[in-house]
């Protein structure tokens, strides 16, 4: 359901105007929602990313990434394992979560 900014006339636009007037925050909660939203996505992105990685490395051993796409496949690696079989991944997307947050923007 979208939030506008914008208010609703309640007094014939008497005295309508003040933090009762605005929807200022829930805007503001909207838009902190999607910002989790987007982190959770880049997150399970990320883990799935790294995997294919390895399963790329394991076929083509003498395979490279870009500089860049090697600092952050290291630091995946070291907030997560080679994932070898099933199992959950909550800690694994809780631990990307804390790398994620931490980088530079």
């Amino acid at each position: 359901m979208p939030v506008s900014m914008d208010y609703l006339p309640v007094a014939g636009d008497i005295d309508d105007i003040g933090d009762i007037a605005t929807n200022a925050p829930r805007v503001v909660e909207r838009v902190k929602q999607q910002i989790d939203n987007r982190f959770t996505l880049l997150r399970t992105e990320l883990i799935h990313a790294g995997r294919a990685i390895d399963l790329r490395k394991q076929q083509q051993p003498d395979f490279t990434l870009s500089p860049a796409a090697v600092g952050l496949y290291a630091a995946l690696l070291g907030k997560v394992a080679f994932h070898d079989r099933d199992r959950p991944l909550t800690p694994d997307l809780r631990a990307v979560a804390t790398l994620l947050h931490s980088c530079p923007s």
